[in-house]
């Protein structure tokens, strides 16, 4: 539906676009499994609070993670390269001339963080919750999470940030912090690169520091966690103590 949707809008303005796809599409589809299913709102989207330790390794996280996404797609362009036209092209359709600067930023931080994470973070992870090792699910819900952002040189640093949400999402049991976290980065990005900052091109130091900002807020998240209900355990003398 997205690809047919996405044909037929594609000469639309970018807030149309998003409007459709992630209000119409994405909100609209787990709406209808969660009423078809006759699912828990709540318990399906993780609507509750996380403990307030979680909050500032969001904070932790949004610059660690971005850094380590664009590391990634450094890495990743070695082996597939992508013209240069091809980048400005994208550029462009993502971020037109002429939308003022606070619909750009609600129009691409604030319903994505919301409605992109109600589908993946929610539904999906919520229907695979049970059936797969928490790290398999991170990684599958991490890799639906970069298909469905359909552009192929993307598919690597939009995995890996659907990978570090959805472990987030299932440490503090909460849909909040991946939320948040979400929307920061894709305001952080936008930031940069109104301000022609290339995170793309830092030295080793500055992708390392952004690897420790990540382990940091994952360290923290790991020490106040509130496990997902529901979620297969992590280590498997865990499983033992149950049975």
């Amino acid at each position: 539906m997205l690809l047919i949707v996405s044909n037929y809008t594609q000469t639309a303005d970018l807030r149309v676009q998003l409007v459709i796809n992630l209000v119409g599409l994405f909100f609209g589809a787990s709406c209808l499994m969660i009423w078809k299913y006759r699912l828990s709102p709540a318990s399906v989207l993780a609507l509750r609070l996380p403990r307030s330790a979680i909050w500032p390794a969001v904070l932790l996280g949004v610059p660690g993670g971005l850094i380590v996404a664009s590391g990634l797609f450094t890495l990743t362009s070695f082996l597939l390269p992508v013209p240069e036209k091809m980048l400005e092209g994208f550029e462009q359709s993502l971020l037109p001339k002429g939308v003022p600067a606070t619909q750009l930023f609600f129009f691409m931080t604030v319903l994505p963080g919301i409605f992109e994470e109600i589908t993946f973070r929610g539904v999906l992870l919520h229907g695979l919750r049970r059936r797969l090792h928490p790290l398999v699910l991170a990684l599958v819900v991490g890799a639906m999470f970069g298909i469905f952002h359909v552009a192929l040189f993307r598919f690597v640093p939009t995995a890996a940030l659907g990978i570090f949400l959805a472990l987030l999402t299932m440490l503090t049991g909460s849909i909040y912090p991946a939320m948040l976290w979400h929307a920061l980065s894709n305001g952080l990005g936008i930031l940069l690169h109104l301000r022609g900052v290339a995170i793309t091109e830092l030295d080793a130091f500055g992708y390392v520091a952004g690897a420790g900002l990540l382990a940091m807020a994952f360290y923290i998240a790991w020490r106040h966690q509130t496990p997902y209900p529901g979620l297969r355990p992590w280590r498997k003398q865990s499983l033992e103590a149950m049975v």
